[in-house]
This record gives C-alpha cells, structure tokens and sequence, in this order.
C-alpha cells in the first residue's frame, strides 16, 4: 500500500518545497484555500516526477477540515501530515487568524490523528511564540483546547479584544503560535496511542509568500540574529525530512526552532557583546 503525504499550505513557499523532497518517498496530497495556486503546485511537482493531488482546505473552517478528512479517507495509507498552513497578521483579522491557527489546528491534529497509524504530525509554529510577551499569552486557558474547544476560541477572541484594533491580528498571531507549540507537545501524548510522533517546528524569518507580507517586521530580527539573512525554504524542507525520517523515531513532543539564530541573540546579548569584545 502506497505511503501518502498530507501537507497544508503546500502550494507554496516551505509547504511546497517539502513536497519536491518528500515526494521521492511519499504519494503526495497538497491542501490549501487558492485553487488555481494548488493547480500550478502539481503541475510543477508533476514536471519533477512526483505523484500529487490536492485538496481545498480552509483551516478557519471546521466544515472545510472535516470535508477534507472524509475525503483523505478514501486515499490509503496516511503516514505524514505536514502542517504548514496559517495566517499571519496580514491575512485577516483577530478572530480568522485564532479560528485558523488554533482552533482549526486543534480539530485537523485530533481528525487526522483519527484516519494515522505509524506516523507522524510535524505543525508548523513560529518563532513568534517566544517573541510575544508573556503578559499577553493566556497560557492558562490553553487547556480548555482539550476539553472545551468553543469555551478555548472565545476565551482567546476575549484575550485579543483587550487590545487596541490596529495591533488585535499581531496578538491572535503570538497567541496562537504560543499555543500550537504548546499543543503539540501535549497532543503527543495522545498521538502515541497510535504510534504517530508529533513535533512543533518553528520557523523564523524565510524567503516565502508569507514571509514577504511581514518584510516590515522581520528586518528587525534578521538583523538581531546569528545568521542576519532569511532562511531558504529548501532548508526547512530538508529539516522536514530529517524528522519524518525512521531513524529518528525517538523524537515526539518537541519543539524544535529553526530561526537562523534569532532567540540565541535575544536570549544571549550580554554574551555576544563580550564575544566581540564590546
């Protein structure tokens, strides 16, 4: 039985990229919201010789994500689900990016957990999550995502509201990458049951579609970074594969950055400075 692949966000930037290196392993299946964005993607992964289709996938929906379950149902063996889809503060408002980011995120983990067996989860976080202030995070409300989740998406709507409206989408961002990382060190514990490893990746500041609406932002932080450059997708991408791969079995309910440095030189000012003798 053929091994199948599932990746959200996979019609472009890192999503896409993976599936030019996974699919030498795996019968691909790309999700997303943009049609016509998911049409190109195959046709480009077709030109390199991999064996895709797609699905329209709207996180922010819960009717969209069962839809696309049901339907990933019929295709076979699900090994992987690479979670690259999100929205960042540029793509809507305070309640679409919590509806996508975290809620959304909690019923696609607990759906395609439903439908895995042997596998493994990787979300895509972001290195936001440290970045926000640990005033703002509801970290305490949290837990409701497993035993209440329409109480958890309006007590975080809530959280965000306390703030002006021109910065709500920054917050509902930090807040629900906070959250996913913390997520999906949780959910690992209940994945197990299935054999199904998850890890949280959290990406800092690459060369993506994504990453250029928040081009504002992220200068400041490539400049305080060890690296001072964006990442390239394919580098990601290769550390996708590296933590799928068997040979790392051991690795579940972990968090791993992959932001070119910029929490070590947040974390370690002091030390840098007198590094370069400052």
């Amino acid at each position: 039985m053929r091994r199948i692949c599932v990746i959200t966000g996979g019609s472009s930037g890192m999503g896409l990229e993976a599936a030019k290196i996974l699919g030498k392993e795996y019968h691909i299946i790309i999700a997303a919201r943009n049609e016509e964005k998911l049409k190109k993607a195959c046709n480009e992964l077709k030109e390199l010789g991999i064996d895709s289709e797609y699905i329209i996938l709207d996180l922010s929906s819960k009717g969209s994500i069962l839809n696309m379950v049901s339907n990933l149902k019929l295709k076979g063996n699900i090994s992987i689900l690479l979670n690259c889809a999100g929205m960042s503060p540029h793509m809507g408002d305070y309640k679409k990016i919590i509806d996508s980011n975290a809620y959304g995120n909690v019923i696609l983990n607990n759906e395609m957990l439903n439908i895995m067996e042997d596998g493994v989860i990787i979300n895509v976080s972001s290195m936001s999550s440290y970045l926000t202030p640990s005033i703002v995070l509801p970290k305490r409300k949290y837990k409701l995502a497993f035993k209440n989740l329409e109480k958890f998406k309006n007590k975080l709507y809530k959280r965000c509201r306390l703030f002006p409206k021109g910065v709500r989408s920054g917050v509902a961002y930090g807040i629900s990458k906070n959250f996913l990382t913390w997520f999906s060190i949780a959910f690992s514990i209940k994945a197990i049951e299935r054999n199904v490893r998850v890890i949280a990746v959290s990406p800092g500041n690459f060369s993506t579609p994504m990453g250029t609406l928040e081009e504002g932002e992220a200068k400041k932080y490539i400049d305080e970074s060890v690296l001072k450059r964006n990442g390239d997708p394919k580098e990601i991408a290769y550390l996708f594969k590296s933590l799928i791969d068997s040979n790392n079995s051991y690795l579940t309910g972990i968090e791993i950055k992959c932001d070119g440095g910029v929490f070590a030189y947040k974390e370690n000012k002091k030390i840098i400075k007198e590094i370069k003798g400052e």
